[in-house]
C-alpha cells in the first residue's frame, strides 16, 4: 500500500470532514430530547428522607442498694439472686473508686499524697479480690457453697475497710 502525500488544502478539508462527521458532541448545548415514554410518565417529586429519630437510651432498671447482710444468708438454691447482689456490690465499689480518683485529681501539689496512693493500691487490690472470689463462688458446688460465700463476705469487708482508709487519707489534709 502506497500513501500519497496530501496538500495543506486536502488536509484541512479532511479535518473539517472528520469534525463534521463526529458532530462535535463536546460543544453541543441543546438539552436532550426526552423519549416519548419518558414524556408520558408522570413526574413524582422525590420523597424527603425521614427525619432521624433521637436515640433515647433505655433507663436502667432501678437497683435497690445492695448490702452484704442481704446476701450472706442466701442458699445454694437461690444463688442466682446472690450473683445479682454481688454485681451490685461490685458496682458500688466501682463508684467508690471513681469518687476517690476524682478526689485525688483535685489534690494540689502541696498535699503529701503518698499515704493516699498507698491506701488506693490497697483499695484496688481489695476490689480485684472481691471480683475474683465472686467469680469463684459462681463455680462452687453445693458442698463448698457456704465457704465460698464467706470468702466473698470477707472480700467485701476488705474493700470497705480500704475505702475508709483512702477516704481518711484525703480528708485529713
Amino acid at each position: 500500500m502506497h500513501i500519497l502525500p496530501l496538500s495543506n488544502a486536502s488536509r484541512s478539508a479532511l479535518a473539517f470532514a472528520a469534525l463534521a462527521v463526529s458532530g462535535c458532541a463536546k460543544h453541543e448545548t441543546r438539552p436532550p430530547t426526552p423519549s416519548p415514554q419518558a414524556a408520558a410518565a408522570p413526574v413524582t417529586p422525590p420523597r424527603p428522607a425521614p427525619a432521624p429519630r433521637p436515640s433515647v437510651p433505655a433507663a436502667p432498671a432501678p437497683i435497690a442498694p445492695v448490702q452484704w447482710a442481704d446476701l450472706q444468708e442466701i442458699s445454694y438454691e437461690l444463688r442466682a439472686r446472690f450473683f445479682v447482689g454481688i454485681a451490685g456490690l461490685e458496682s458500688k465499689v466501682a463508684a467508690q473508686v471513681r469518687e476517690l480518683v476524682a478526689q485525688r485529681a483535685a489534690m494540689t501539689g502541696l498535699n503529701d499524697t503518698r499515704e493516699w496512693d498507698f491506701a488506693m493500691k490497697e483499695m484496688e487490690s481489695a476490689r480485684s479480690y472481691l471480683t475474683s472470689v465472686g467469680a469463684a463462688a459462681g463455680k462452687a458446688g453445693r458442698d463448698i457453697w457456704d465457704q465460698e460465700k464467706a470468702k466473698v463476705g470477707r472480700a467485701w469487708v476488705s474493700t470497705q475497710d480500704a475505702y475508709g482508709k483512702v477516704k481518711s487519707s484525703t480528708t485529713t489534709r
